[in-house]
């Protein structure tokens, strides 16, 4: 399951209220959640994993190690683009072959042609391959939390138009958000419950900005509409409104989403 949404929706809450969570926080933003995590931002003996080598090991470890994941039944990931930037990128610059007599290159970008970005993608298929393989030997949840940015769609059957998707590479050719959206089996858009007022017709003739109202409700809204990516491949409700607690025990069944739940 992939969570996303602008920052200060709640996206970290929204998944700590699914079953026996485990965070792996790697950006320290979970810290105010009672939740276990695997490593301690506040102990420096126990920092979550650094590096990709240590990710990998630390995720690896729940199948190899039954009585660290004993109780716990959801993996959370966060975020997704602080995984790319300071673990999947710096990964794929590390494999970069570097010619003799030339300096390594500092970033993806420097790489040219996008081709820096088509490696990452490699990178990024070892670790959707190893969630699935934790997922099918632990049978636990795996949730992945990311940021929200807006970005341009080229529309092909009339006027472009803007979108929400997670925050992640997104080239012509090669898209770790695209990519992330197809493994997944929902991604769920996380957000305000926001809407804009009606204005009267000489209020926009004179080009005056519009105005928005909320109802202080966070919703999540699970299939595609237009100005968000979304998925699930069961029959979720399109918009479905939160508090928390109600989602994951409540209004979510196992034909929603195959949680497991003990």
């Amino acid at each position: 399951i992939v969570i996303y949404g602008p920052e200060g929706t709640g996206k970290s809450t929204f998944a700590s209220e699914a079953p026996a969570p485990l965070f792996l926080d790697l950006e320290n933003s979970t810290t105010r959640l009672a939740a276990d995590t695997i490593g301690d931002w506040n102990d420096p003996e126990n920092l979550p994993p650094q590096n990709w080598q240590e990710l990998t090991t630390a995720i690896w470890s729940l199948v190899e190690d039954k009585e660290f994941r004993a109780g716990k039944q959801t993996l959370i990931i966060e975020t997704a683009d602080k995984l790319e930037q300071s673990y999947i990128h710096p990964e794929t610059l590390a494999r970069w072959p570097v010619e003799e007599g030339k300096a390594a290159p500092q970033s993806l970008d420097a790489i040219g042609f996008a081709k820096g970005y088509t490696a990452a993608m490699k990178v990024w298929e070892e670790f959707l391959t190893l969630l699935d393989s934790v997922q099918v030997h632990t049978q636990m949840n795996i949730i992945i939390v990311a940021h929200a940015r807006i970005s341009k769609v080229d529309n092909l059957n009339g006027v472009d138009y803007s979108c929400y998707e997670p925050d992640l590479y997104s080239g012509k050719n090669t898209s770790a958000a695209a990519r992330l959206r197809e493994w997944a089996d929902a991604v769920l858009f996380l957000t305000f419950d926001d809407a804009a007022i009606a204005q009267k017709a000489r209020d926009i003739a004179a080009g005056k900005s519009v105005k928005m109202t909320t109802t202080g409700n966070r919703v999540v809204w699970t299939s595609h509409q237009g100005w968000c990516e979304a998925k699930n491949r069961t029959e979720l409700p399109s918009k479905i409104v939160l508090p928390y607690g109600d989602f994951w025990h409540k209004k979510t069944s196992k034909r929603w989403f195959n949680l497991t739940q003990k």
